[in-house]
């Protein structure tokens, strides 16, 4: 403010002319404007000084682009279901509007922007899609595909671009009916030949006979000519997942829902798989006395959701296995049977991670199964109220208890290293599993037994049957007098009615 110059408080003169108190006006105005320009300028120059320091508060802010930009990646990684709020908001696009400095370090990665994602429901537009692929650069690409009926024209706008890249296709996600863009989709075939990764939530083939240009009788086969191909996950195909036109003979990862049936027909293609995972949409139902129809001949990693496709494998080199079975209804199923049958006719001389999820043990074949493994050195069971006795059985017979001075102890998997129980509701004898641990962990027992200490022990019990107070200590006790580094983790799962869960570590 210059009050001196204010013509409201300037006294009034005799004798001035009007054209003097205009020209006094005009220097007034003239003068007041420099000095507003001048104040302006020092407002800028403050907000500089107070942006500049303010970054310096906070730590992220002092983080090299390096490290913000390894961050970033993060905020990018493929998804297997469709999100509209994250396509619209794609880490890329979200972190390039925080600031000036995070936008400069997201537009000189061409890899955070190698994640090109179409759900043309959330009224995406070709020029978004050309734009990011321009971000992207030469980068390989991870594109994610979702579509319906019901953006038939808009997904093609957004899917052509897309696909004259396939050529930097390194991974995929395709879930759409590929009977609506068979122009689109026969444009990448035998131009994929960076894909090392595919997933296929889709369909192929429409109701009439008429072939496209994409298929050969009416089966897909774009993606048929892939030579790096390696990894595939199959869900929600509507016709046997055997006759989409893939090259089975190179996979050494599969994951795929379907019948038994399908999953037979593909693994007789699949002779390299070393990872397998097979989850069912229905019951599978398999004859007892069927014949060893599939060799897996290099096969070390298998999850299986039912136990009764192991009738029909021959798996010499299975290193760790996880089978999931869990009973209808009330009925017990031995769903362990198939498993002590494949170990009787070809034993896996390699198996030594032993998963049970959601399977209910059964007492005698749990316990010959366990005879049958000696390498066995990680053992995974279920906690429900029907294994109770079982795992009474289980940890009695995993106990090492001294025959005589002067004669090995018995004990059964002399190799097991790792148990962990998980589950909510099993009631079992608490005190009967602290002295088979410690059985195992004490050195003047050990020095005749030829087994190996415990090193990890996990339990995960519900609220119902938590574990005791006194038991929680003494495995504390013994997580922190163990002379064989002994790892014990307990904790109480968390029920749907919010119950707050605790959880109590020791490690040595």
């Amino acid at each position: 403010m210059l009050p001196s110059l204010h013509p409201a408080k300037r006294p009034r003169i005799a004798g001035d002319s009007p054209e003097a108190e205009t020209a006094t006006a005009r220097e007034i105005v003239s003068k007041s404007r420099t000095e507003m320009a001048r104040l302006k300028a020092r407002i800028q120059d403050l907000e500089k000084i107070i942006l500049d320091n303010e970054r310096r508060i906070f730590s992220i802010n002092r983080l090299p682009p390096e490290i913000l930009l390894t961050i970033f990646q993060y905020s990018s990684p493929p998804f297997t279901e469709p999100c509209p709020c994250y396509v619209e908001r794609q880490g890329p696009l979200l972190v390039s509007q925080v600031c000036r400095r995070w936008r400069n370090v997201a537009l000189s990665s061409q890899s955070l922007w190698s994640f090109p994602t179409i759900y043309a429901e959330n009224n995406q537009i070709p020029s978004q899609m050309n734009r990011h692929l321009a971000r992207a650069g030469t980068a390989d690409l991870h594109p994610a595909l979702y579509a319906s009926e019901k953006n038939v024209k808009s997904f093609a706008k957004l899917l052509a671009p897309l696909a004259a890249t396939s050529d930097r296709w390194v991974s995929a996600l395709i879930a759409f009916d590929w009977v609506y863009f068979e122009d689109e989709i026969g444009a990448v075939h035998d131009h994929v030949g960076r894909l090392e990764e595919l997933q296929i939530e889709g369909f192929w083939g429409g109701d009439d006979e008429e072939d496209h240009p994409f298929a050969e009788e009416g089966k897909l086969t774009a993606f048929s000519i892939a030579p790096r191909l390696r990894k595939l996950r199959v869900k929600g195909v509507c016709e046997p997942t055997v006759s989409l036109g893939l090259p089975w003979h190179q996979l050494t990862d599969y994951r795929g829902l379907g019948t038994a049936y399908d999953h037979i027909e593909v693994l007789k293609c699949c002779q390299n798989l070393v990872r397998l995972h097979l989850m069912f949409s229905e019951p599978a139902s398999i004859v007892d006395d069927a014949p060893v129809l599939v060799e897996l001949p290099h096969l070390t990693d298998l999850h299986l959701g039912e136990s009764a496709l192991l009738r029909v494998m021959s798996l010499p080199k299975l290193h760790t296995l996880a089978v999931q079975r869990i009973p209808e209804g009330t009925e017990a199923v031995d769903a362990l049977l198939p498993l002590l049958e494949l170990i009787q006719r070809e034993p896996p001389p390699n198996l030594s991670s032993l998963s049970l999820v959601g399977s209910t043990l059964v007492t005698p074949t749990l316990i010959s199964i366990l005879e049958l493994l000696p390498v066995l050195d990680t053992l995974r069971l279920p906690l429900r109220r029907c294994n109770t006795t079982a795992l009474n059985e289980i940890f009695t017979r995993l106990t090492v208890k001294p025959l005589h001075p002067e004669c090995h102890c018995q004990c059964l998997s002399h190799n097991l290293q790792t148990l962990e129980l998980d589950g909510r509701s099993a009631t079992f004898d608490q005190a009967n599993l602290v002295e088979m641990v410690r059985s195992r962990s004490a050195p003047e027992q050990m020095m005749n037994c030829g087994c190996m200490p415990i090193r990890r022990l996990g339990l995960r019990t519900g609220k119902i049957r938590p574990i005791q107070p006194s038991i929680a200590e003494e495995l504390g006790t013994l997580a922190v007098d163990s002379k064989f580094s002994l790892n014990i983790r307990t904790s109480f799962i968390v029920d749907s009615d919010g119950a707050a869960d605790t959880a109590r570590y020791w490690a040595t």
